[in-house]
C-alpha cells in the first residue's frame, strides 16, 4: 500500500518489541529485553504520552471499553461517537 500522508502514516509510527501476540514472549536476549523498555520511552518522548491513540498506532480492531472520550483524544470533533 502506498503512503497517502507521509507525516501521519510514517513519521508518527511507533514500533515496540513488546507488542507481541498474547501468549508469546520475547527471547532471553538481553539487548532485546532492554529495547523493550527504551522503545516505549523514546516513543513517549517523541510523540507524547498518548502515542498509542494516534491513528497509525491504534489496533485494527476497536477496544471494547465503557469509557467514552477523555483528555487529549486524537479523534476529530467530526468523527461519530460510538459507545456501547
Amino acid at each position: 500500500r502506498n503512503v497517502v500522508d507521509y507525516h501521519a502514516q510514517i513519521e508518527q509510527a511507533a514500533f515496540e518489541p513488546n507488542n507481541v501476540v498474547p501468549g508469546t514472549g520475547l527471547s532471553p536476549d538481553k539487548m532485546l529485553l532492554a529495547r523493550g523498555f527504551s522503545y516505549s520511552d523514546a516513543n513517549r518522548a517523541r510523540l507524547g504520552v498518548n502515542y498509542k491513540q494516534i491513528p497509525v498506532n491504534e489496533p485494527h480492531t476497536e477496544v471494547r471499553a465503557y469509557s467514552k472520550d477523555g483528555a487529549m483524544r486524537i479523534r476529530n470533533a467530526t468523527d461519530p461517537v460510538y459507545a456501547p
